[in-house]
């Protein structure tokens, strides 16, 4: 057993080798395990890498859609806008058209007034007599 100091410093080394031995196997599996990690890491990293591209290429199909809508939605608000302006330009004709006919009528009727005055005798402005007159008045336009 307890010989010499030559047997108990090689068992020493022995030892320190044993350990060193031990040690260097967990370092592998420690650096297995990082290798292994790493490798999951960069496949998450290159999914990402992915998804960012997609993302980025939806946004850009997205941003020129909008351009797209904005641009028809402009156009229609002025097609929109511009038959506004056409009803009411043609609804002010319409307007003045019907001033211009409402002017004709009554200046017929004052004519035919005229007219009929004329033709007429001229009596008392009694109540019972203007209304012989206007009924008198109304057959004769009928009658025409």
């Amino acid at each position: 057993g307890e010989g010499g100091g030559g047997e108990g410093c090689s068992s020493s080394l022995v030892v320190d080798l044993v350990v060193a031995k031990e040690e260097l196997e967990k370092t592998k599996k420690d650096c297995a395990k990082l290798q292994k990690d790493r490798r999951r890491a960069e496949g998450v990293c290159q999914k990402m890498g992915q998804e960012i591209r997609f993302l980025k290429e939806i946004n850009g199909s997205l941003e020129s859609n909008q351009e797209i809508f904005e641009k028809k939605l402009k156009e229609m608000e002025e097609k929109k806008n511009e038959e506004l302006e056409t009803k009411e330009k043609k609804i002010g004709e319409l307007e003045e058209e019907v001033r211009d006919l409402s002017f004709f009528i009554e200046a017929q009727q004052t004519i035919a007034k005229e007219g009929e005055l004329k033709d007429g005798d001229v009596v008392g402005v009694g109540p019972a007599k203007e209304k012989q007159n206007k009924r008198g008045g109304r057959r004769g336009k009928k009658g025409r």
